[in-house]
């Protein structure tokens, strides 16, 4: 009889547990076959190009780096401006707040 107890309770708590046997049992049961469903959030930058400090256009924005996948190099002072220059914003709750004495 406790068993059947904890099994009501577990079904009370989960909001899933509920409708189980409705689903098929798939785990990609909410997955679309909509192939443009992300277009309304995409952004075609085929026609930009990213410039230096000092306004000169960059021809290729892709990091050196040591191997096919190995670490991004020093020497790549392109790459190193895009991360210098990244994000900047200054976040007020994140301040350091001067103490007094």
């Amino acid at each position: 009889m406790h068993i059947l107890a904890a099994a009501h309770i577990a079904n009370a708590m989960c909001p899933y547990a509920a409708d189980y046997k409705k689903r098929d049992g798939s785990l990609y049961h909410r997955q679309t076959d909509d192939v443009d469903i992300m277009k309304d959030y995409t952004i075609d930058d085929t026609d930009v190009f990213l410039t230096s400090d000092v306004g000169g256009a960059f021809s290729d924005q892709n990091s050196l780096s040591a191997g096919e996948r190995g670490p991004t190099l020093l020497e790549d002072f392109i790459f190193r401006q895009k991360i210098t220059h990244f994000d900047h914003e200054r976040v007020p709750e994140r301040a350091v707040h001067a103490r007094g004495a």
